[in-house]
């Protein structure tokens, strides 16, 4: 059986933690602890990775329903972007980005009822 690679190194999480905040107390500290980002991080990233839908993440996670909120504070915080940021830079840092490389996300399929180009 092929052993999975982990989906976030010791050395991307000491990049990338420092930026995510902390997930809120109450002040009674009652009612269930948060799940550590990390964690949700990771959950994150396995969606990401294999396309899945959120229900199909595997119990090892968080939640799906608390991996997907996660992600929405983060990117409504600008979170993601500042992490994104933050690989990119390290990445850059190392000579790992070529950066005279660049694909663009579009989309390849005609309209519907459109011309074709000439």
């Amino acid at each position: 059986m092929k052993k999975r690679q982990m989906l976030l190194t010791d050395a991307q999480w000491e990049l990338v933690g420092p930026l995510l905040p902390e997930p809120p107390r109450r002040r009674d500290n009652r009612g269930r602890p948060w799940a550590s980002n990390r964690a949700c991080l990771e959950g994150i990233l396995w969606v990401l990775q294999t396309g899945a839908a959120w229900r199909f993440l595997p119990d090892k996670y968080p939640s799906p329903s608390t991996c997907w909120r996660r992600l929405k504070q983060w990117e409504d915080e600008g979170v993601c972007l500042n992490a994104w940021r933050s690989l990119l830079g390290a990445l850059d840092a190392e000579g790992l980005l070529k950066w005279d490389e660049a694909f663009l996300d579009g989309s390849f399929a005609p309209a519907k009822k459109g011309r074709r180009s000439r």
